[in-house]
């Protein structure tokens, strides 16, 4: 009888893609045309995730509750020879991308916006609002 080796395989190569933030690469990703599930993990660094791994035009963070000394965005970046994907560090700009805005540090129990902006002309955006 033979053996058999592909479920095998499979749960390895599973098991190896949740071990990684994301398993899409600014090379394969394609354009996000959906809804998104958007995730920002606490810490230090923020890190900012969205499932499906898809890639999006921009990146925006402003202050929810923005005043006259509160700057334009806290951060943005934007698509320049790849798309952003899943995985961001707040203030880190991925090789590829853009920095639009610097990061601007986040006040801990403000409430903050987080606009993806789709490459799809028309297409809405994703908005998220957090508190760190």
């Amino acid at each position: 009888m033979p053996m058999r080796h592909a479920p095998i395989g499979a749960a390895m190569l599973l098991s190896l893609g949740g071990c990684s933030w994301s398993t899409t690469t600014h090379d394969d990703a394609i354009p996000c045309d959906a809804p998104v599930q958007v995730t920002v993990v606490p810490g230090s660094p923020q890190r900012i995730s969205w499932a499906p791994a898809c890639g999006f035009k921009d990146l925006t963070i402003v202050d929810a509750a923005p005043s006259p000394s509160t700057p334009p965005a806290q951060w943005q970046i934007s698509a320049n020879s790849r798309l952003i994907v899943p995985g961001i560090e707040y203030g880190v700009v991925p090789r590829g991308v853009t920095g639009v805005y610097p990061p601007a540090p986040l006040a801990s129990g403000r409430t903050y916006q987080l606009e993806l902006t789709p490459i799809r002309a028309g297409a809405p955006p994703t908005r998220v609002t957090w508190t760190p």
